[in-house]
């Protein structure tokens, strides 16, 4: 109707929002931007920056960037090791629209079980990025090596794998570091005709490493 209206948004003193007794000890938000510690309360900048973190080793939650050697990134604000068990869940989604998760384009990231547990959730491993994973892979979201490598170093039994954990059933580079077998999960009793697409190299990176196909399971090289 033409009108317009003035909305008057201020915290007034002594509200729950503005508790004097408050005390701001953590330094930096997530993205690094200094808060203002004064006693006896500061006054940090508030909303989508002020993200709770917790204390779930192996979690992502990407509330820096989409690098996976960045502790930050992590819930426990602890980079993954080859006996953490990893699950990529959610991730912070930028002012743009874009939700932050793992890319691995140029180091080693490593992973005991790794768990991509929602639809919407993706790691994407390319350029001369490796991930080692030391135990089982599930995937219920994109997990894209079309252009990267996958280790598979597993130190206490087989591991499995199929094509369909991964994007478009392909792997760049294969690097069996351990005994390794390739089946359709999904049939137990028959647990053949599942196809891996490697596209690049298959390299067997110690002595006495086995990479089993069932019958018509075998790999396209």
């Amino acid at each position: 109707d033409g009108n317009s209206f003035l909305v008057n948004l201020g915290i007034n003193t002594g509200s729950i929002c503005n508790n004097e007794a408050i005390s701001i000890t953590v330094s930096d938000d997530y993205n690094n931007t200094a808060r203002d510690n004064s006693s006896p309360v500061g006054t940090p900048d508030i909303g989508a920056f002020e993200i709770p973190r917790g204390t779930a080793a192996g979690t992502w939650i990407g509330v820096i960037d989409t690098d996976w050697n960045k502790a930050g990134n992590w819930d426990d604000n602890t980079i993954p090791n080859s006996s953490t068990n990893v699950y990529i869940v959610r991730g912070h989604k930028t002012l743009t629209g874009i939700t932050d998760m793992p890319v691995i384009s140029s180091a080693t990231a490593y992973s005991r079980n790794l768990n991509l547990q929602m639809p919407y959730t993706s790691v994407i491993v390319n350029g001369t990025g490796i991930i080692k994973v030391a135990g089982a892979i599930k995937n219920n979201g994109n997990f894209d090596l079309i252009a990267g490598t996958l280790e598979l170093n597993g130190i206490a039994g087989t591991q499995i794998i199929a094509g369909s954990k991964f994007k478009n059933s392909s792997i760049k580079n294969l690097v069996i570091n351990n005994n390794v077998d390739l089946l359709n999960e999904s049939l137990p009793v028959s647990p053949e005709n599942d196809t891996l697409n490697i596209t690049g190299s298959v390299t067997f990176a110690g002595n006495n490493r086995s990479f089993r196909t069932w019958s018509a399971a075998a790999p396209t090289l």
